[in-house]
C-alpha cells in the first residue's frame, strides 16, 4: 500500500514509485485501482516522478460528496493542485479508460496544471454508426451495470466470489490476453480484491460510476466540449482488439483534434499497459521524451 493524501474534505491514497522532475499521474479505469500501473510505473521513474492514485470509492479511497465523473475530475484536480505546488512542475497526465475521461476533463478545465496527457484506451462514448463495432457481450454487461436493479445485483454477485477468481474474471474481460499480465500485478490485484471486501462504501463502486459514464455517453456534447479546450500536446493509444471501447469511438473524437496522435496497438485490448507493457513503453516513453514538460507558470 502506499499513502493518503487529503485536501477540501477529500482523501485519497496514492502510490509514489518515485523519480525525479515533472510529476507523472496516473489514472485507472472503472474498477481498476493504482496497481493498473503496476507493470510499466516503474520504467516511467526515468522521466519524472511517478505517482498513481485511487479514485474516490476505488482500490483504498474512500468516497467523496460529489459523486461520479464530476466527483472524481474534482478529486484529480485537486491533487494536480497539491503535486504541481510541490514539484514546481506541471503534471503528465495518464488515463486509461474511465481514467481517460477524467484526465480529458481535468486538462479542460486546469490547462494552466497539465504539460501533456496519455490516453490509454479512454472510454469515449460510439457513434450510432458505429454500434456494429461494439462486442455485444460486453455491451450487455456495460448495460446491465449502468441499471439500477441489475447492477446492484451484478455488483452482489462480483463480491461473492473468492478475491482470486474475481480477479481472474475481471482480467479475462479487460485484457486482450490475460496470460500476458505479469503475475506480482496480479497477486497486488489479489490482496486488494481481499481488503476491499471489508470497506463499507466499495461494494457500489462500480454501478455509481457505470451510470455516470452512460449519462455522458447518452449526451456527449459535454466530452467534445471538453476534448476542443484540451491545450496539452496528447498522444492516445488503442488497442485494436479493445472489446470494451471499440477503435472507431476513439477515432472520432480524435478526427475533433487533429494535433492529437492516434497510436494503434496490434495484439492488446483494452489494458495494453498490462498485457503488452514493453510495446507500451515503447510508444509512451519516446513520445514524452519529445515533449516539453514544463515549471509551472
Amino acid at each position: 500500500m502506499g499513502r493518503y493524501v487529503e485536501f477540501d474534505a477529500t482523501r485519497l491514497h496514492r502510490v509514489d514509485h518515485g523519480g525525479e522532475g515533472a510529476p507523472i499521474v496516473l489514472i485507472h479505469g472503472l474498477g481498476g485501482s493504482a496497481h493498473d500501473w503496476d507493470a510499466v510505473a516503474p520504467a516511467l521513474t526515468e522521466l519524472g516522478r511517478v505517482v498513481a492514485i485511487d479514485l474516490p470509492r476505488f482500490g483504498y479511497s474512500p468516497p467523496t460528496k460529489i459523486p461520479g465523473l464530476r466527483g472524481m475530475t474534482g478529486s484529480v484536480v485537486a491533487f494536480l493542485e497539491e503535486i504541481t505546488e510541490e514539484t514546481g512542475m506541471k503534471a503528465v497526465l495518464f488515463g486509461n479508460s474511465m481514467g481517460g475521461l477524467i484526465s480529458t476533463f481535468a486538462a479542460a478545465e486546469r490547462p494552466d496544471l497539465v504539460s501533456a496527457m496519455v490516453l490509454v484506451a479512454p472510454a469515449f462514448p460510439p457513434r450510432l454508426r458505429d454500434l456494429p463495432a461494439v462486442h455485444r457481450p460486453t455491451a450487455i454487461r456495460l448495460a446491465l451495470q449502468a441499471a439500477p436493479v441489475t447492477g446492484e445485483a451484478l455488483d452482489a454477485w462480483l463480491y461473492r466470489l473468492p478475491p482470486r477468481e474475481r480477479v481472474t474474471l475481471t482480467l479475462d474481460w479487460i485484457a486482450h490476453k490475460a496470460g500476458r499480465v505479469p503475475m506480482p500485478v496480479i497477486e497486488s490485484l489479489v490482496e486488494l480484491a481481499e481488503r476491499r471486501r471489508g470497506l463499507p462504501w466499495a461494494r457500489r463502486a462500480v454501478t455509481s460510476a457505470s451510470r455516470s459514464i452512460a449519462a455522458l455517453w447518452a449526451r456527449p456534447a459535454r466530452l467534445v466540449e471538453a476534448v476542443r479546450r484540451v491545450q496539452a500536446p496528447t498522444l492516445v493509444v488503442q488497442g485494436e482488439s479493445d472489446n470494451l471501447v471499440p477503435p472507431p469511438a476513439v477515432e472520432w473524437v480524435c478526427r475533433l483534434r487533429s494535433d492529437w496522435e492516434l497510436v494503434m496497438m496490434e495484439d492488446t485490448g483494452h489494458v495494453p499497459q498490462l498485457d503488452a507493457g514493453p510495446r507500451f513503453l515503447e510508444i509512451v516513453i519516446p513520445w514524452l521524451r519529445s515533449q516539453d514538460l514544463r515549471p509551472v507558470r
